[in-house]
């Protein structure tokens, strides 16, 4: 699919099945949504017509030696799709405004990271136009209008341009669910860059320390692969790796939270 084709997605309308599966699932009781997703993960239990579908297809080696396509990036050499990243940081470090400047780049195609007029040397970073999403679940609706309308401004982007932002949207996404991730996928799907903000409140309650971590993060990894974009995840930084952001240390260990976080 082409860059290209997922502008054309993007200015699409939600398919209807799935907006009517996701309002059906909604108005489920709790015993109805864990009978929902208990089929889901467990498709064998889904009989249509005799004929069931099987996700588990295997990888041979005829199939590693056939021609691929070539490796696609959001950002040249540093952000890639389908990946999962995280980006983290302390509080003020600018890493929601750096995400959401890329956001617009992508979004437009130009060069993310233009080097300061008073400080040559710098080089910008090369992007891929395509559709991009941003989940907020963090700022709010009035501070995210804000810094998108200064920042559309700023680019001069039409009112059309191939960029969603859903700010604390209602049912709100649980990472540690995956037929919640299932139906974000379902919305975001043709999109090249996904951006959620952030994984503490995404989680779904589950300790950031918990070994529960490990399925929260298996279903960002499969929201990429399941949607073929770049899933970036902001996060936040150890209160006392200041040393390790400086270079004393491995930067990983500067992450808060269960190490399969890093990990993913």
């Amino acid at each position: 699919m082409s860059d290209g084709d997922h502008q054309v997605i993007m200015k699409g309308e939600i398919n209807p099945e799935i907006l009517q599966l996701a309002k059906k699932f909604n108005k489920l009781d709790a015993a109805g949504k864990d009978e929902f997703t208990r089929l889901v993960l467990s498709p064998e239990e889904i009989q249509d017509s005799g004929i069931l579908e099987d996700g588990w297809e295997p990888i041979t080696i005829e199939v590693a030696r056939s021609k691929r396509e070539p490796v696609l990036y959001v950002v040249m050499k540093l952000f890639r799709r389908p990946a999962l990243i995280i980006v983290y940081g302390a509080p003020g470090s600018l890493k929601t405004f750096l995400l959401q400047d890329l956001m617009m780049c992508v979004a437009t195609g130009c060069d993310w990271l233009q080097p300061a007029p008073f400080k040559p040397g710098g080089k910008a970073f090369k992007t891929n136009q395509g559709g991009v999403v941003w989940v907020d679940t963090d700022m709010g609706r009035e501070p995210t209008l804000e810094r998108l309308q200064a920042l559309a401004d700023h680019y001069e982007l039409p009112n059309d341009a191939p960029i969603k932002v859903y700010s604390f949207p209602s049912p709100g996404v649980d990472a540690s669910n995956r037929v919640s991730v299932a139906l974000l996928a379902a919305r975001v799907m043709g999109a090249s860059l996904i951006v959620i903000d952030n994984l503490g409140t995404v989680s779904g309650g589950v300790e950031e320390n918990s070994s529960k971590m490990i399925e929260v993060m298996a279903n960002l990894r499969w929201l990429a692969e399941e949607t073929g974009a770049c899933v970036i995840v902001l996060h936040h930084q150890r209160k006392s790796s200041a040393g390790n952001m400086k270079g004393n240390g491995r930067a990983g260990e500067a992450l808060r939270g269960h190490s399969r976080i890093e990990g993913s």
